[in-house]
């Protein structure tokens, strides 16, 4: 969404690679929250009311790391994209003015590639059938449950930096409490359970000195896409879907 003129209030300014920040825009977009706008400038700022209670710039700031965290995890889930990063904070008052608060410099950029495309529903009469009503996105929806559920928003939080063993194995922790324990957990994975159980002692091998070693270790990429399957069947059942 692009906005020529900023709406009064809290905004972080985020960075990371294009394709990334294409997927906020699409799984965080109005008209519900929270979002994320691109203005004339062509930055990409997220508005989420959680922050509009803030009276700092360093508030602000706190308050943005942990929801970028949350955020990026729930895109790790619905589009298995990269984390963004929290590159300052934007506040607009009443009359327009922005007030530039901790913006951070950023690393050097990787080379990647994207598609995507909209379809057109057509009837069999031919006619374009009509866009259904707006619905919160799932990134949207596992941002609402994580504001009225801890547990929910640790994991997500989580989910956002895991790309080594030893957050690997705290999110795995995180969904076993979802789920009431680690074998109520692994109950729930079926034809995965033993590439999990087998992940799960790859990342406890690296995350110790002294820890059993699994005959076959997991790839990381793998254990990132098994954790993903992890965290969605533990908050499958947290939410009852």
């Amino acid at each position: 969404m692009k906005q020529r003129n900023l709406e009064p209030g809290w905004y972080v300014r985020l960075e990371g690679h294009k394709f990334d920040l294409a997927d906020w825009r699409e799984v965080y977009c109005p008209p519900f929250n929270p979002v994320v706008v691109t203005d004339h400038s062509e930055r990409a700022l997220l508005y989420s009311r959680e922050m509009q209670t803030c009276v700092s710039g360093s508030e602000a700031w706190e308050k943005a790391i942990a929801l970028v965290g949350r955020l990026n995890g729930a895109v790790a889930l619905v589009r298995a994209g990269q984390p963004i990063k929290p590159a300052g904070i934007i506040h607009v008052g009443s009359d327009g003015k922005e007030t530039q608060h901790l913006t951070m410099i950023m690393g050097a950029a990787t080379f990647r590639s994207r598609v995507s495309g909209a379809a057109i529903r057509h009837a069999g009469n031919g006619e374009p059938i009509p866009e259904p009503e707006p619905v919160p996105s799932a990134a949207q929806a596992l941002h609402d449950a994580a504001l009225s559920d801890d547990d929910i928003a640790d994991l997500l939080e989580q989910l956002g930096r895991s790309d080594n063993w030893y957050d690997i194995y705290k999110a795995i922790e995180i969904a076993q409490v979802l789920c009431g324990g680690q074998h109520k957990l692994f109950a729930m994975l079926e034809g995965s359970r033993s590439a999990c159980e087998n992940m799960r002692k790859t990342a406890n091998f690296f995350r110790h000195a002294r820890a059993p070693r699994p005959a076959v270790l997991t790839e990381l990429p793998q254990a990132v896409h098994l954790l993903h399957f992890m965290a969605q069947t533990a908050l499958n059942h947290k939410l009852g879907a």
